[in-house]
């Protein structure tokens, strides 16, 4: 018997526990919009500010904060932030106090392309437009087709994860057969590549010639470094 009501108690408060919470979610639901607040996860909004934002969640912002949050459908309002080119990420939710949310993560361009079109690659190897908002310091990459965007994407990886090639490489320059050449910063040799194959080796090459071209102090008499024979740098020389 003892059992029996022990059970009736708890289902009791089960019942009771799933109504309260079924009110709190309806009156929840009902609240107001009382704000917006919108967030960037990039330091600095570079690309898009508060006031772009605010026009893509909403086009009458004195009607939808009279709006109750039931009435609000969270996934459209990230599509249509996730819509603008400069978006990567959009997290829209609402808050207990009636206050909609937004983080915003904003795409990361690594090269600016300068061709028949111009246009940045962003850190997932897409087509990025430029910005009347803020030119991005990244290297240049002069001339590609369509059709090299990967090759291009898989050098600008390599080089965005090593220090000192990215704070050293400045422009990307193709060649025919999909071949490279890269100019490096206050020097005046051009580097070539060949095709994009074998970068560890090949970057691992150029280190050691720099290092040891630098403590001779030969760099500027270089005016080509050609890595894309094996293990070994081929170099030619500024006439004199």
């Amino acid at each position: 018997m003892k059992n029996k009501w022990a059970y009736i108690k708890i289902s009791v408060i089960l019942v009771l526990m799933m109504v309260l919470v079924g009110f709190t979610n309806h009156r929840h639901r009902s609240r107001k919009v009382k704000g917006i607040d919108i967030t960037f996860q990039q330091e600095n909004q570079l690309f898009v500010n508060k006031e772009t934002v605010n026009k893509l969640l909403i086009q009458n912002k004195k009607h939808v904060e009279n709006l109750s949050l039931e009435h609000l459908d969270l996934k459209v309002i990230e599509n249509q932030v996730e819509a603008h080119p400069m978006v990567e990420n959009a997290e829209v939710f609402t808050d207990i106090n009636g206050v909609v949310h937004t983080d915003i993560t904003q795409r990361k361009p690594i090269a600016r392309v300068i061709s028949h079109e111009q246009y940045y690659i962003d850190s997932n190897g897409k087509k990025m437009p430029l910005s009347q908002n803020y030119s991005s310091r990244v290297p240049i990459v002069w001339g590609i087709k369509d059709q090299q965007i990967n090759d291009v994407f898989q050098l600008l990886k390599f080089i965005e994860q090593d220090l000192f090639l990215k704070q050293n490489i400045t422009e990307i320059r193709t060649y025919p057969n999909a071949q490279f050449g890269l100019d490096f910063r206050r020097q005046k040799f051009k580097i070539f590549i060949g095709k994009v194959d074998n970068l560890n080796q090949k970057f691992m090459n150029f280190k050691a010639f720099y290092v040891k071209a630098k403590k001779d102090k030969l760099l500027e008499k270089y005016k080509r470094i050609d890595l894309q024979y094996g293990n070994q740098v081929v170099c030619e020389k500024i006439e004199s």
